[in-house]
């Protein structure tokens, strides 16, 4: 008897909520000229939040250059963020 193929179902691309927004935004934040260089932990300590919270908040920063990642779990502000609004 054969087995029946398994069917998956695609969920649709959720845009991100206002909190998720809101968390991003305050993770960008937390770098400065003193502390440009912040591990996923020190982010959470900061934010009261979990390294993996921050890790999935992060990954769409890493994604778009606001956030480069320099080694595994350290990141430091892109290029992207540095070029914002200025023209």
């Amino acid at each position: 008897m054969r087995a029946s193929p398994l069917r998956v179902r695609r969920l649709p691309m959720r845009k991100p909520s206002a909190n998720s927004t809101a968390r991003r935004l305050m993770i960008l934040a937390c770098f400065s000229p003193n502390r440009p260089v912040l591990t996923s932990q020190q982010i959470a300590d900061t934010l009261a939040l979990l390294p993996l919270t921050i890790d999935l908040l992060v990954a769409p920063l890493v994604r778009h250059g606001w956030i480069i990642e320099d080694v595994p779990g350290a990141y430091r502000l892109g290029s992207s963020q540095g070029s914002r609004g200025r023209r």
